[in-house]
Order: structure tokens, then sequence, then C-alpha cells
């Protein structure tokens, strides 16, 4: 189930290899900034995403957002963090178990 087009992703992923690191910036625990950068261009570059993938790359669609001014992602990027974390370390963890 894919709500962005693939025309919409290649931008994702350009505004999240300009935007990314800014998004991580206020993140204090950068031992794994690299490992999140690589999961999330690696989900990016999906053919086919879940449910699941889709809300984490609407998650990283807010954060990337210039429109919005920075402090207002706050909260959005603190999910997208977390989440990312918890996929990395378990990629069956979900959100909302079934």
């Amino acid at each position: 189930m894919n709500n962005f087009t693939d025309e919409q992703i290649l931008v994702l992923k350009n505004e999240w290899l300009g935007f990314g690191c800014f998004v991580l910036k206020d993140d204090l625990n950068t031992s794994d900034h690299a490992e999140i950068d690589k999961w999330i261009m690696d989900l990016l570059s999906k053919k086919s995403r879940s449910k699941e993938d889709e809300y984490v790359v609407h998650c990283i669609n807010h954060a990337c957002t210039s429109d919005i001014p920075f402090k207002a992602t706050a909260s959005i990027r603190a999910e997208l963090l977390s989440i990312v974390r918890m996929k990395i370390k378990d990629p069956d963890w979900r959100r909302f178990p079934l």
C-alpha cells in the first residue's frame, strides 16, 4: 500500500538528504544517527510499503517540511526517531500490535 507516488518519494529522498541533518540535530543521542539515516533511506527506496511504513514516510515528510516552523515539528521529529529506533532494534515491532 503506497500512499506516496514514486515521484513524491524521490522528492522526499532529496528533502531527507538536504534536511535530515536538521531533523537529527536536536536529538542528543547522536550515536545512532548514521544508522537512522540509512534506515530511512532504505525505507524510502522500497518499492512497496506497508501501512506501518507509510505512517513513517508521512512522519518523514512532515519532519522535512520547510513550510512549517521548525519548532512546530519537534513532536513529529521525536516520534519519527522513536519509531525508527524501535524498528532498527526489532524490525517486526509495530506501533499498534495486531
